[in-house]
């Protein structure tokens, strides 16, 4: 897991990259919760989300934005974060520039420049947003939502309740096209280890498919199998079992990392 310094619209972007070697292998970036509440690229549920990409064979960037850690600049509320994040996504694309299909993740404030991003770059074609902040910040951008992916949320989640996200969900399944199903989580083994080594059960994940880049998409094979089947364990079953693993009321992001990791 090399450390790499992007150079950013407002100075050194710090980040961690891991390269899967091979041809067309590819790609995901991850963007970490809210700044000014403790949000880093070392977050738990950002640094399992990393890693669920890397062991399915991906390259993938994680970085803190403008003015957390070793980055550069100050905190923008948005615009500039946004301009991070597609500086970070410029670097991980020049650095595999035959990269057969590229994702995108965020939690809670990172969710919603993910999302911006995608709606910029039609080179994404899947995202995973986690505790997407639909009380807090406008989402009427994703008009249509132009790819598929996870929208994942904890029901005792403090900061997003479930109402919101699941009203966020009913809003891009009114749209032309699109569908969706629904996540259900089932009891872990009640231990905050376990929740974070994968011991729990689950079955189908919220899924929301994008019409028109998913139609061109259809017949054209992957070397790696769509993510959202994937075991993306800790993550989903962390956010399922939120109160083993959240200690603060704000950010989803001040607990720090996963015991064990």
């Amino acid at each position: 897991m090399p450390e790499v310094n992007i150079s950013g619209p407002a100075g050194r972007i710090e980040a961690r990259y891991h390269h899967e070697r091979g041809q067309n292998t590819p790609v995901a970036l991850i963007l970490h919760p809210h700044p000014q509440f403790g949000g880093t690229m070392n977050n738990q549920v950002v640094y399992h989300l990393y890693y669920a990409f890397q062991r399915r064979g991906f390259s993938v960037l994680r970085f803190n934005f403008r003015g957390v850690g070793r980055s550069e600049g100050l905190f923008d509320n948005g615009p500039g974060e946004l301009a991070d994040a597609a500086t970070a996504l410029d670097w991980l694309q020049a650095y595999n520039a035959d990269a057969a299909t590229c994702w995108i993740a965020g939690v809670s404030f990172g969710a919603w420049i993910a999302m911006q991003l995608l709606m910029r770059r039609p080179e994404i074609e899947g995202f995973i947003s986690v505790a997407p902040p639909a009380n807090l910040y406008d989402f009427t951008f994703l008009a249509p939502c132009p790819s598929s992916g996870l929208m994942v949320n904890g029901a005792k989640d403090r900061v997003v309740p479930t109402e919101a996200v699941r009203g966020l969900v009913d809003r891009l399944k009114t749209q032309k096209g699109m569908s969706s199903t629904t996540l259900r989580c089932l009891t872990p083994i009640t231990s905050s280890r376990a929740a974070w080594t994968g011991s729990w059960r689950w079955s189908t994940p919220i899924s929301i498919s994008g019409s028109a880049r998913s139609k061109r998409r259809k017949s054209r094979q992957l070397s790696t199998p769509p993510l959202p089947c994937i075991r993306v364990a800790n993550l989903i079953q962390a956010f399922a079992n939120a109160k083993l693993c959240w200690a603060a009321p704000h950010e989803h992001s001040e607990i720090g990392r996963p015991p064990g990791a």
